[in-house]
Formats: C-alpha cells, sequence, structure tokens
C-alpha cells in the first residue's frame, strides 16, 4: 500500500486501406492472434491501428515527483487520471531535477516533498537524491528517444508511426 509512480511511453501506428489500396500484407504480429476472427471486419472498414505501451519508470513513494506532476500538469487534482506530457513538459522536468542535482540546497524550493497517505518520506536525505538522479537518467533517455524517432521520416509503406506520447501515472 502506498504510492507507486509509473512512466509509460506508447505509440500509435496505424495501417490503412492494406489489402485495397497498397496491396500489401499486413506485418506479422501487428496485432494479436486473438483478432483473428475480427481481422476480415478490422480490414473491411481499413481502421486497424494500435497503440503500443512500454512502462519506462517506475518510483515508489518519491512524494515530491507526484506533487510536482499533480501541480503542474493536473490543476493539483490528485486523481491517479493519465497524464499526458510533451517532450517539452519532460524536459522542464528535466531542468528542475538538474538544479536540485547541482543544489541539493534548492529541493525544498524547486521539488518539494509533500505529506500524503502512504506516500513516504519528506525529508531531503540520500534516498530523495537517488531518486532525483534516476529521473534524470531515466528523462535523458526518453527525450532522447522522442527526438531520435521524430528524425525518422517515414516511407512509403502503408504503416504509419505518429510518434511516442509520454504518460505519467500514480496509483495509491
Amino acid at each position: 500500500m502506498g504510492l507507486d509512480m509509473y512512466l509509460y511511453v506508447s505509440k500509435y501506428e496505424s495501417a490503412h486501406r492494406y489489402d485495397t489500396e497498397y496491396g500489401k500484407t499486413l506485418p506479422k504480429n501487428f496485432y494479436p492472434r486473438e483478432l483473428e476472427q475480427l481481422k476480415q471486419d478490422i480490414l473491411k472498414h481499413n481502421f486497424l491501428s494500435k497503440v503500443t505501451k512500454y512502462q519506462v519508470g517506475y518510483w515508489r513513494k518519491f512524494n515530491a515527483l507526484h506533487w510536482w506532476m499533480v501541480k503542474n500538469y493536473a490543476n493539483g487534482e490528485d486523481d491517479c487520471r493519465e497524464i499526458y506530457l510533451s517532450v517539452e513538459d519532460i524536459e522542464k522536468l528535466l531542468k528542475v531535477c538538474q538544479e536540485v542535482a547541482m543544489d541539493h540546497s534548492k529541493a525544498s524550493e524547486l521539488l518539494p516533498t509533500k505529506k500524503g497517505f502512504f506516500f513516504g518520506d519528506t525529508e531531503y536525505d540520500e534516498w530523495y537524491f537517488k531518486e532525483i538522479e534516476y529521473t534524470i537518467d531515466l528523462l535523458q533517455k526518453i527525450i532522447g528517444l522522442i527526438k531520435k524517432q521524430t528524425k525518422k521520416k517515414h516511407s512509403d509503406s502503408a504503416v504509419r508511426c505518429y510518434g511516442w506520447d509520454v504518460i505519467y501515472q500514480a496509483s495509491w
């Protein structure tokens, strides 16, 4: 019991008019075997798409990060909903974490802890700063992934990738 926090990246892909317009077959494993019975209906109406979601980050009771997300992207309403983040949002958080990592005295000002029911410690101790370092490393990798993927040009294939979404969600 307590505050569990997750960061996901998800990718939207769409396969438009495969059999009719492009005369191609779908890539293997584009959709799960369980959808085989629906394949003809899906293709008949040309709406086959999928979102693949990957959990890439996890924090346990790092309430400072949680409250920062809630305050900045959920209008202060802590209701465990998914919070979609842009690259700019992630870069903003990265800058805050980097500033706290460089000057620990800024932690209570830039990324303050907050008490909550089973939300963990509110001290600015070794554990807090290890979480900051983990967050910096993770955010740098995600920013790199997104920027690298958006630079890739889409080929003429019928499978279209519309990029990556980043989603934060907490559970308590």
